[in-house]
């Protein structure tokens, strides 16, 4: 079962400037050492939906990579950040434990931010270096397994060719009640960051296969197409009918040449709801995942994985990516001659930590890129046409109040008094008895939801971007006036130069 959550003060005690790397103490049992992150594209496109409110946006990869950082001994992929002298952490900490950062939190210690950690339920997750015995009688077992198998290879030996470095660009869709479980969530998550670094993990184990080298790259995150969504309510209960979903997914309108669908080498929706239809990893009941095997590239590139809100389904969507990209399940078909109990990524057992993958993987995913690769699949050069539309922020002209009664129509904003956020982008959502209030829940405001800034003055308006007030002016059709010379001013007619004296006017 997922344990309580418990509340840590990370610290950074060492920063690089030169390199950029960190070191963060979480806890007395953990320290991460952290380097940037490069999982992003140069440009991600974002269409999300949240109460029928469209975020439509294309933004820096450049500029979200900033506070992207990885530590791959950990599996480590976290967001970090620096905001009124306290650093925030949010992402995973290690191959099983979340952190989101506590900012409603007014109390503090030694400088640092509160933060909550908490168990991701991953049963299948195990250490071989964590000092525990997996046999009390031959504690070294996993080891020798390894060197005593004939299909294993060292790192070392890995040959410097064009499969060493693969660009594969990825999309990741996600269902409308999946984003709002990880908004409402019991620390808020913002959506958007949820999934960059949902992507990032996923991109950190594909990692581990070292040869041939996948890299991914998010090139852009997406709510489900109104098409599927109306597929998953009809049934019951809620499931994600994989087969007929995939049909939808691929029909010529989301395909359309050009557009970020048609240019992903795969594509991973994620969903809280159990899978119907799948093919499966272990019986005939398993319903968490689904992928064509080698369906990179293809009409089949799609990989279907039930999700938590709470990054459960990271491996699940790992293993899947690598399905894609043509690995079979250790000890199944193909890969029948590595065993299915071997404790490796791609096996049907418990899976180890670190991760490595078997040969029998690396041989199927190589002879994929060699069938696959070229100028428009699995290319960093493929270059795709632009994608058009409106960008709109999830919280413009949206009051506190309105944002509190969204969630919930009992709940009201604390301070009716007021209609924009503090400086610290949160919302004190109450339950109203008359004129007496009850403190319900503490929530992070909506990206462009307007707040009062501390850049220039006390009274200076702002708006929410990533949960921090910045100093920033959204689109208006009239937008204010700057200055009082800016009001259309009466023209006078011009006079004609005055003639030469003494010159006879004509």
């Amino acid at each position: 079962a997922v344990n309580e959550p418990r509340i840590v003060y990370p610290m950074v005690i060492e920063e690089r400037s030169l390199d950029d790397k960190k070191i963060v103490r979480v806890d007395e049992h953990l320290t991460l050492h952290l380097s940037k992150s490069s999982a992003i594209a140069d440009e991600l496109h974002v269409s999300l939906n949240r109460n029928g409110k469209r975020i439509e946006q294309r933004l820096s990869g450049r500029l979200l990579s900033e506070r992207l950082y990885h530590d791959r001994r950990q599996f480590a992929a976290i967001s970090l950040e620096q905001s009124d002298g306290f650093y925030k952490m949010s992402g995973l900490v290690n191959a099983t434990h979340s952190i989101q950062p506590l900012v409603a939190m007014a109390w503090s210690r030694g400088g640092s931010m509160p933060h909550a950690v908490r168990a991701v339920q991953k049963p299948r997750i195990a250490s071989r270096s964590n000092g525990i015995s997996n046999y009390e009688d031959d504690p070294d077992w996993f080891e020798k397994l390894e060197m005593n198998r004939d299909w294993i290879s060292k790192h070392h030996h890995w040959p410097k060719d064009k499969f060493s470095d693969v660009t594969m660009q990825a999309i990741i869709v996600a269902d409308t009640d999946l984003l709002n479980t990880i908004y409402i969530g019991p620390v808020r998550e913002d959506p958007l960051m949820y999934l960059i670094l949902y992507g990032q993990s996923v991109a950190l184990r594909l990692e581990a296969l070292e040869y041939p080298g996948i890299h991914m790259r998010l090139t852009g995150v997406y709510s489900a197409p109104s098409v599927v969504e109306a597929l998953i309510r009809q049934q019951y209960p809620r499931t994600v009918p994989v087969m007929r979903a995939s049909l939808l997914m691929r029909s010529p309108g989301l395909l359309k040449r050009g557009t970020i669908h048609d240019a992903a080498d795969v594509v991973l929706f994620l969903t809280q709801y159990p899978l119907s239809e799948s093919n499966i990893r272990e019986n005939e009941g398993d319903v968490v995942e689904y992928a064509v095997r080698g369906g990179v590239c293809s009409r089949h590139k799609y990989g279907f994985v039930q999700d938590t809100g709470n990054y459960g389904g990271v491996e699940t969507a790992a293993v899947i990516t690598a399905r894609l990209l043509g690995a079979e399940y250790d000890g199944r078909l193909e890969a029948s001659g590595c065993p299915g109990d071997g404790g490796y990524f791609m096996g049907t057992g418990v899976i180890y930590t670190p991760y490595a993958f078997s040969n029998c993987s690396r041989k199927m995913i190589l002879e994929t890129l060699k069938d696959r690769m070229n100028d428009v699949c699995l290319s960093p050069k493929y270059a795709r046409e632009s994608v058009y539309g409106s960008r709109k922020y999830m919280g413009e002209d949206l009051s506190p109040n309105e944002f509190c009664s969204s969630l919930d129509p009992s709940l009201r904003y604390c301070y009716p008094d007021y209609n924009i956020l503090p400086s610290t982008c949160t919302v004190d959502c109450c339950k109203w008895n008359r004129n007496t209030r009850e403190h319900f829940r503490t929530y992070f405001g909506l990206d462009g939801m307007a707040c009062r800034s501390f850049f220039e003055t006390f009274n200076t308006v702002g708006v929410c971007l990533n949960g921090g007030c910045e100093r920033h002016l959204l689109r208006a059709k009239n937008p204010p006036r700057k200055a009082p010379q800016d009001k259309p001013q009466r023209k006078r007619p011009t006079r004609p130069p005055p003639s030469a004296p003494g010159k006879r006017k004509a």
